[in-house]
């Protein structure tokens, strides 16, 4: 036969495939099951009978399922030596097939298949549907037995239904319970600083486990044990007793888990009847297993919980310690007659580590202040905080800025770890004239822009504030701000707000933005350059506090 005449052949028997497969898994047993399959192959090969033999994983003996032939053959096949699968022609007589098919279940099937009815040769075709046959026989056979056993589980559990309902209830109750533990210890620690209860109501917990599984189970006896390295603790119901007795070993179910650098082992002994002690079943297990797992999602919600409360506390610290930076952060700017004034500061979390401020000088003048915190969070805002503490208390002392930034840095280095420093800028305005002291602590150079659109960068100062305690010589620069011009301070927030590792915003960015839009109001000029900050960077969050202060002198 050719290859599409095959094709078209078994095609046309898929139905029929399809449908055999069906009614084998409708058996209402084993010897139901090999009926069907053996009136399968009739059909399909026309032979004179089929035997169908069958031996279970746990079993040495034959059963005979359905047979067709004499005891003399029935004898040779089941005493036939081989289980690996195979196919044999002419054995154990001539036009005789014998099969042997283990399966995945550890069973194995013995087939034999007479000859045909017209006492003709197998042919290809006939060898090819036996091969179909088989195959339908090995998954059709898993699927029964999964079936049987899902029946025979289901038969368990109804048996079960009132341990169940008692399993869920008592998981409830457990879940409760740590539920309740987790806020009163939370609420003990708010009180006291400490944990003061946390053993004691884990006891409760496990308590109340042992004593619901060892109901649910019928176990006389129920222990906990406990281990951590080299600490082990046990816990008994209904009271303590030698769980190491030899007589306590035939009768047991243990069931574990590891939480926490921390091995649970719960054992239930000695399952009573009214027949006296048996063995636990199935469902025994089971229970064991849930509410094991119960008692383990009561530990990590306890924990979880608990992380919970902290981390809401937490967060209302760093709020708190945001609301008190935004405070530091002036909401208006002194009015300069004959200047237009404009800063802002965004925060990259909710405190951040920069500092903007103009300050009202005794003497008519104003300090212009920027400031930038390595590092971000609550240390750089705590840092941020001693720096406007420390810088108006010594503005007040009317010192010159070389003595104000000395004094600043021993401030700052005495207030902070090793780690932490501020870049640190200052520019006192005399308003009538237009003159500048400028001061640069180790902060992004100012940038002032001059009539004919030529950048001045503002350098002039020292290392930044807090870095060393002594040897420090800070130097100014003096110059004028003519009508017309402006004075642009900034973070590096700004110059270094990303897209990915390797582009940046850059200094030249802010330069060609700074010469293109100067003429601009201050507060229109600090917003549009949010914006194309903003734009460029796409939806990446901040990498960086944001900070920019814009002085421009009206023409």
């Amino acid at each position: 036969m050719s290859h599409s005449n095959l094709l078209e052949h078994f095609s046309l028997n898929i139905a029929s495939f399809q449908e055999g497969f069906n009614s084998l898994l409708t058996s209402t047993s084993l010897k139901d099951f090999a009926n069907k399959y053996a009136q399968l192959i009739k059909r399909n090969l026309l032979v004179s009978g089929v035997s169908v033999f069958y031996r279970s994983s746990n079993s040495d003996e034959w059963q005979s399922l359905f047979s067709n032939h004499s005891k003399t053959i029935e004898n040779k096949v089941t005493h036939h030596s081989k289980e690996e699968f195979s196919i044999s022609y002419d054995y154990p007589e001539s036009n005789h097939i014998f099969v042997i098919l283990p399966n995945g279940t550890g069973s194995i099937f013995h087939i034999l298949i007479g000859h045909k009815l017209d006492n003709s040769g197998f042919s290809d075709l006939d060898k090819l549907t036996l091969q179909f046959l088989i195959n339908l026989l090995n998954n059709a056979y898993q699927a029964f037995d999964q079936l049987k056993r899902e029946k025979d589980l289901i038969f368990s559990l109804n048996t079960r239904v009132l341990q169940i309902n008692s399993l869920i209830d008592t998981g409830i109750e457990i879940a409760s319970m740590a539920k309740q533990n987790a806020v009163q210890e939370f609420n003990a620690f708010l009180e006291s600083g400490h944990d003061s209860d946390q053993v004691g109501n884990q006891l409760s917990l496990f308590e109340l486990s042992l004593q619901s599984v060892a109901s649910l189970t019928n176990a006389s006896k129920a222990h906990l044990r406990i281990t951590a390295e080299e600490t082990v603790n046990h816990i008994y119901f209904p009271g303590e007793f030698n769980n190491e007795e030899p007589s306590l070993e035939e009768s047991r179910i243990t069931h574990s888990f590891d939480y926490q650098d921390k091995t649970y082992c719960f054992t239930l002994f000695e399952k009573e009847s009214r027949s006296g002690v048996v063995s636990f079943d199935d469902t025994d297990s089971m229970i064991l297993e849930g509410i094991v797992r119960q008692v383990n999602a009561a530990l990590e919600n306890d924990y979880l919980l608990k992380q919970l409360f902290e981390k809401q506390k937490i967060e209302q610290e760093i709020s708190v310690a945001g609301a008190i930076q935004q405070a530091i952060i002036p909401k208006e700017l002194h009015k300069i007659s004959g200047y237009d004034l404009f800063g802002i500061n965004i925060p990259s979390k909710d405190v951040g580590g920069d500092y903007y401020d103009c300050i009202r000088l005794q003497d008519g003048r104003y300090a212009l202040v920027i400031a930038d915190v390595s590092g971000k969070g609550v240390p750089a805002s705590l840092l941020v905080s001693s720096l406007q503490a420390s810088l108006y208390a010594y503005l007040e002392a009317d010192l010159s800025l070389p003595k104000l930034a000395d004094k600043l840095n021993h401030a700052i280095f005495n207030a902070s770890t090793l780690d932490k420093y501020i870049t640190f800028f200052m520019a006192v305005l005399s308003p009538g004239q237009g003159k500048l002291e400028v001061l640069n602590a180790g902060h992004n150079p100012a940038l002032l822009l001059k009539s004919d659109n030529s950048l001045h960068k503002l350098e002039a100062g020292g290392i930044c504030i807090g870095m060393f305690d002594s040897g420090i010589e800070f130097t100014t620069e003096s110059i004028t701000i003519e009508p017309g011009e402006s004075l642009l301070l900034f973070t590096d927030g700004i110059p270094e707000a990303t897209v990915d590792e390797e582009n940046f915003y850059e200094d030249e960015t802010l330069e060609e933005y700074f010469v293109n839009n100067a003429h601009k109001n201050a507060d229109l000029f600090i917003h549009d350059l949010m914006n194309d900050v903003r734009e460029f960077v796409g939806g990446q969050p901040k990498s960086d506090d944001i900070t920019a202060l814009f002085l421009k002198r009206n023409k």
